[in-house]
């Protein structure tokens, strides 16, 4: 689940802030127990996190590929990873990963600025990062949590095409005008999955390239590998979008 997900994911569950917990279950191999009578404080993402944030620690949601999430039923015949039950209410997670991160630790270790959604992005902090990775490939920094949080790989191919950038430029050969016109393209695609998740439509009308086998600006054939270190699929159009070496 790419970022703008997990922001719609949030947004929905943001009438369980103020509620406690009366029971934890689920199969997440976490300390469990001192949920029970907490009380949710804040409900919120943070690149491709969710966070369930309580007094003095959080719970920390990744949803991997394939993860989801349930109120007031259950998956059948599926054991929740975790499933947080309430006066009235019950909320269920599923095939995700959960892990438990002290409140003080999270903004240290999961920076807002870097989220690609956030209204507190920080462009200037986000293009310093990608310029110090020059050796790699710009289709795995812009997979790098560490810069572009909660971008997938959705985003990456959307965001190259729409700089006209090949996936295999290496970033020390970009030039910097062209660095930071893919950044802002990250994020103005990213703001668009949002809105679109947010309105529970569907993703397809709005992608260029994205598992299109046409180019739409030249007509050209899509090429469809598996690129960079990461080893991701990149959808791409040899023609239009320019390779930068080193």
């Amino acid at each position: 689940m790419e970022g703008p997900s997990v922001w719609a994911v949030a947004e929905k569950l943001a009438g369980f802030k103020g509620k406690k917990v009366t029971a934890v279950s689920g199969n997440a191999k976490i300390e469990k127990d001192g949920f029970v009578d907490a009380t949710i404080e804040n409900i919120f993402p943070r690149g491709k996190n969710l966070f369930l944030q309580f007094a003095d620690a959080a719970l920390k949601i990744h949803f991997l590929m394939y993860g989801s999430y349930r109120i007031n039923e259950a998956r059948e015949g599926k054991e929740p990873r975790l499933a947080l039950v309430f006066d009235n209410e019950q909320l269920n997670f599923y095939n995700c990963s959960v892990r438990i991160v002290p409140t003080e630790q999270i903004d240290a270790q999961f920076d807002e600025e870097l989220d690609i959604v956030s209204g507190n992005w920080n462009v200037r902090k986000v293009i310093a990062r990608a310029a110090e990775r020059k050796d790699a490939y710009i289709c795995d920094v812009l997979l790098d949590q560490e810069v572009f949080a909660g971008v997938g790989n959705i985003i990456k191919n959307e965001a190259l095409f729409m700089a006209k950038l090949h996936p295999l430029s290496v970033v020390g050969g970009i030039p910097h005008e062209k660095l930071i016109d893919v950044t802002f393209k990250a994020r103005a695609f990213s703001q668009l999955f949002h809105t679109v998740r947010r309105n529970e439509e569907q993703l397809q009308p709005f992608l260029t390239l994205y598992r299109k086998k046409c180019c739409p600006l030249c007509q050209g054939t899509v090429v469809l590998e598996r690129t960079g270190d990461s080893a991701r699929i990149s959808f791409f159009c040899p023609s239009c979008q320019v390779l930068y070496t080193a």
